[in-house]
């Protein structure tokens, strides 16, 4: 009896090792971080000597390389490249721990090497979606853009074994961060469009417009001006340096962000000296919206205007 329960549980034991339907459950990069390749298209997790990658190489011409990760597709929507992108997935053993040097380099290192590989094969589907993220510190607002990566149906193989997963989240990647600092020192009134304006050294610029019975105090005074769809609050952030362009005039340059405020208020608190009036300004608990996203700025010291006698 002993020998026909043991015989039963090799055979199980057998069936589920198959070689053509091999599923590797340690294949866990969970925790693990994308990094990708400075000069190519090259995704990947590292974990130990294990090694998970994605190539998402788009060729364009014998000599130019481009990605099938679109930088500008739409923001939130799961896409998936053609299929006759081919791309490729990889999941590499090595006899020794490895860092990025070893996947990046044009010539790949002698050590450590290889000890398998299993490559993906056509069919199954890559996906990414495309996010934006703004995360506000200190009043200084960082916008986050990722790709987050996921396989279905996959199946990679080193030519006798099979690893096969129907869902795996591959993970998030960022691509690109850019700082927005909420702070214009030099703001000017532009008096065609009752509006103050302003850019910093770099490629920041702002635009508030003021209601249309609006004039600046000459006494000490501070009020709050709520925002509306009329009078809004915009920041900008320009692809090109803004140092040679004064703030009032119209700027037709290609836009990396743009963010406007039409809910919350402005705080204007007037100072008088001998020399005239500097009005302080203040963003005070104002949502900043760009398509489906938003943030809060709660309380920021701004800038200031200046007014001479």
């Amino acid at each position: 009896m002993k020998r026909i329960v043991a015989f039963c549980c090799l055979s199980v034991l057998l069936t589920a090792c198959d070689d053509g339907d091999m599923v590797f459950e340690s294949l866990n990069f969970d925790e693990v971080a994308v990094q990708k390749c400075a000069d190519d298209e090259l995704y990947f997790k590292i974990k130990s000597g294990e090694l998970l990658l994605v190539d998402f190489t788009r060729p364009i011409s014998s000599t130019q390389k481009g990605s099938w990760l679109e930088p500008n597709a739409e923001l939130d929507r799961r896409i998936s490249p053609p299929e006759n992108a081919a791309i490729k997935i990889y999941y590499r053993t090595y006899d020794a721990a490895i860092n990025n040097n070893v996947i990046c380099s044009v010539v790949p290192p002698a050590n450590p090497k290889v000890t398998s590989e299993y490559t993906s094969v056509p069919g199954g589907g890559i996906f990414y979606t495309r996010t934006m993220t703004p995360a506000v510190n200190q009043g200084i607002v960082n916008v986050s853009y990722a790709y987050t990566i996921e396989f279905e149906n996959i199946t990679l193989t080193d030519g006798t074994s099979e690893i096969k997963y129907t869902n795996f989240p591959f993970g998030t990647y960022v691509y690109e961060t850019t700082r927005m600092n909420f702070s214009i020192p030099n703001i000017v009134y532009c008096e065609g469009e009752h509006a103050l304006s302003g850019h910093n050294a770099i490629n920041d610029y702002f635009k508030w417009q003021l209601p249309i019975d609006f004039e600046f105090p000459t006494t000490a005074h501070t009020q709050l001006i709520n925002l509306s769809p009329d009078l809004q609050f915009k920041y900008i952030v320009y692809n090109q340096n803004l140092s040679n362009i004064s703030a009032c005039d119209d700027i037709n340059l290609p836009i990396k962000e743009e963010w406007i405020a039409s809910e919350g208020s402005i705080q204007l608190e007037t100072q008088v000296s001998s020399t005239g009036q500097r009005h302080l300004i203040r963003i005070v608990n104002a949502r900043f919206e760009k398509d489906n996203s938003s943030f809060v700025m709660i309380d920021r010291d701004f800038g200031t205007f200046d007014v001479q006698e």
